[in-house]
């Protein structure tokens, strides 16, 4: 057993997971912990703005509307 607070079995998961990781990166890329999560989560956005930025743009739009011809009364 190591010195470390995994068993062996647990590290060397681990350490498979990270290097398959690793091999699946393009050259060149951002290969950040920050450029990671932009790409992982860039298609939940996407999803999330195909089902809201339509309405949240409609409500935000009337709302300026009415704020306008409040105004002009």
């Amino acid at each position: 057993r190591r010195d470390g607070l995994t068993e062996d079995a647990t590290a060397d998961a681990a350490a498979g997971a990270l290097s398959r990781l690793a091999s699946r990166m393009e050259v060149g890329s951002d290969n950040t912990l920050e450029g990671l999560v932009r790409e992982l989560i860039k298609p939940m956005i996407k999803v999330w703005l195909d089902e809201n930025l339509q309405r949240i743009v409609e409500e935000k739009v009337e709302a300026e509307v009415q704020r306008i011809s409040r105004m002009a009364r």
